[in-house]
């Protein structure tokens, strides 16, 4: 008897969840750094550097991935778990465009769980590619850094993305950071009509943080 009530009283306790991903707020410039409103202790602060050459990285941020090729400038994604206490995303020494996305609510210890290679096309076919995320349960947000150097990509970007932070510099071309803005359970291949040919995409897993089961002293003891 006393095994049956343990049973059922457990079936009863809520199920464990997994915290909840929020967009904070979204900064660019046309430099190696900008300022940002300082981020709360344990919020993750997301870069895209490019410039003419490959960006090197800010002190205190992580290579999340870079590319570079004939279809976009070399480029650099870092992110940095804030200390509460930047006012600047760091300096991206040969950056030229910076795109800075900031989150709160992620997994503070390991906030990225996958991305995708770096894709460059030479099509009016924009593709942000598929991406298995390490998580499946609908916590994982997609965030999806878009470049090109003629064209004006902010328009028609495919749902769910929603664009954070952009900058569209002469002659239309466009750098930019968007993301999911909610949880996924799967991310498949989402293409974009543009006008001109000439991209390239990367696609990252930002992960919420792992779920946690109830209090040691939730279950009634066997007697």
């Amino acid at each position: 008897m006393v095994i049956v009530l343990l049973l059922a009283f457990c079936f009863l306790l809520p199920a464990p969840s997994h915290g909840a991903i929020s967009f904070i707020a979204g900064y660019t410039a046309a430099t190696t750094t900008v300022s940002i409103t300082s981020p709360n202790t344990g919020d993750i602060i997301i870069v895209a550097a490019s410039g003419t050459s490959l960006p090197s990285l800010a002190a205190g941020y992580t290579t999340i991935t870079s590319g570079g090729s004939a279809q976009s400038l070399p480029w650099r994604l870092g992110y940095k778990v804030a200390n509460g206490t930047e006012t600047d995303a760091g300096t991206w020494a040969n950056a030229t465009d910076l795109e800075v996305a900031v989150y709160r609510g992620q997994n503070s210890g390991t906030p990225i769980g996958t991305n995708t290679a770096p894709l460059d096309g030479a099509s009016t076919t924009l593709t942000y590619n598929a991406l298995s995320l390490t998580v499946t349960t609908g916590t994982s947000w997609v965030i999806a850094y878009g470049s090109s150097s003629a064209n004006p990509i902010n328009s028609g970007i495919p749902a769910p993305l929603v664009i954070r932070a952009q900058r569209a510099a002469a002659y239309t071309n466009t750098r930019l950071l968007s993301d999911s803005n909610g949880g996924l359970t799967a991310w498949s291949s989402h293409p974009q009509t543009i006008s001109y040919d000439g991209w390239t995409t990367c696609v990252i897993e930002l992960l919420a943080p792992a779920a946690a089961g109830p209090p040691a002293n939730q279950y009634p003891r066997a007697r």
